[in-house]
């Protein structure tokens, strides 16, 4: 099976996404399968929408087997666009050039992606995640090109920005359609109209060593890891911590992930903080695996905070080292975490002091919290292998060929153009 990734970036950039694609694609490359990955060079997605941001400096290559091509999006004219936004005098000027500069870039690559499909006559191509530029790219290739079609939307409904309405006539168009928990299956079929024979379930793999057993003496350090910017609850966090740190002085706060401009939100927060507090915090920005391996076997647990998640990759890293979570109850978190078993379930009515209540309990009760690590860690064994995730993905593929062989040649909406 020749099969076409096309997601919005790819490694070395860091994040659920790119993970997932990544170990995807070589799994099915290892079993036989033709896998290519089209992406572009920009080193976050944020980059399709602001400028600023640092580029993936290789083109063409080949990464464990997969190859990659990498079109050009942040290039010279994307930093000429970011210049006269930030530096000419007239801001309107500058925001009007600005803009058009983006428009361009945007229709660039959709000619781009489309003569690369085109070119390459792939049996299937899958694209990923929610409606960023480049699923709208392919989205405007499949109105004038016939594939078969599989997108992993990676429902983010708490997003103020979220279209149901956009996505649903997206998904319209789709062949398969991949779904990360049961919540999204049932929020696909039930608000975006999406047919369950077509919808696959699968998760997000992780790495489980054989056995991963407690270490009798944790410290107290509670850790966070994503991307640092204010979307995802880390100023919840901190609060939270403010209410734990007069009971526990020595407790430590880690916060870790890759950092981009907007984390300065997140810089200011802390540096809002009394002194005594900003010593209880280590930020360690962007991580290799080794360190975030360390981070997660030195901690008593990761508390995710975000509200706007379809998964939350950090929870299988965690109990891939045998460590409970801390995060919110919600349907997509109630979809992962069972309660008091993997992890601990807080009220998002009662925001950070229901975060504190959690951490508290992992603090004081060790023995428990080693407990709720051990039974995600067998979750995650037995249900998170990336093998299983690819099979679940190569069934999806399967079924987008046949349907389409079956269909024949379709009038595609023209949703994008």
């Amino acid at each position: 099976m020749r099969v076409l990734h096309v997601p919005h970036a790819y490694h070395p950039v860091v994040g659920g996404a790119e993970l997932l694609c990544k170990r995807v694609g070589e799994v099915l490359a290892a079993q036989g399968h033709e896998v290519h990955v089209l992406t572009t060079d920009v080193g976050a997605v944020q980059a399709y929408y602001e400028f600023g941001f640092d580029r993936v400096a290789h083109a063409d290559q080949t990464i464990s087997g997969v190859p990659v091509k990498r079109l050009k999006f942040s290039g010279a004219l994307y930093r000429a666009g970011g210049w006269a936004e930030t530096h000419l005098r007239s801001r309107r000027l500058g925001r009007r050039i600005a803009g058009h500069t983006r428009q361009y870039l945007h229709r660039r690559l959709d000619r781009q992606i489309a003569n690369e499909i085109a070119r390459m006559r792939p049996d299937v191509v899958m694209t990923m995640p929610h409606l960023v530029v480049n699923v709208q790219a392919v989205l405007s290739a499949r109105s004038h090109l016939d594939f078969p079609l599989v997108m992993v939307p990676f429902l983010h409904e708490h997003d103020p920005n979220w279209d149901i309405s956009l996505m649903a006539a997206a998904l319209s168009v789709a062949d398969a359609v991949i779904a990360q928990t049961g919540h999204e299956v049932e929020r696909l079929a039930e608000a975006y109209g999406v047919e369950r024979r077509k919808i696959f379930m699968t998760s997000e793999g992780v790495d489980v060593a054989p056995e991963a057993m407690p270490q009798p003496k944790r410290r107290k350090r509670v850790i966070f890891l994503g991307r640092q910017v204010k979307s995802k609850g880390i100023g919840d966090l901190i609060e939270a911590m403010r209410l734990v740190w007069p009971k526990h002085p020595d407790a430590e706060l880690a916060i870790a992930g890759i950092r981009v401009p907007e984390s300065s939100e997140v810089d200011a927060h802390i540096s809002a903080l009394p002194p005594s507090d900003q010593a209880r915090i280590v930020q360690c920005g962007t991580v290799t695996d080794k360190e975030k391996s360390n981070l997660l076997q030195s901690a008593r647990c990761l508390v995710l905070p975000s509200r706007i998640e379809s998964l939350g990759m950090v929870i299988l890293d965690a109990w891939a080292h045998a460590r409970p979570v801390v995060t919110w109850d919600l349907p997509v978190f109630r979809s992962t975490v069972d309660d008091g078993v993997t992890g601990l379930l807080a009220d998002p009515r009662r925001g950070s002091a229901a975060l504190a209540e959690a951490i508290l309990y992992m603090l004081e009760k060790p023995d428990e919290a080693d407990r709720m690590g051990m039974s995600g860690y067998h979750v995650a064994k037995s249900t998170h292998s990336w093998s299983n995730v690819a099979a679940a993905y190569l069934d999806a593929y399967q079924y987008a060929i046949r349907t389409a062989r079956r269909s024949g040649p379709a009038s595609r909406p023209e949703l994008w153009r």
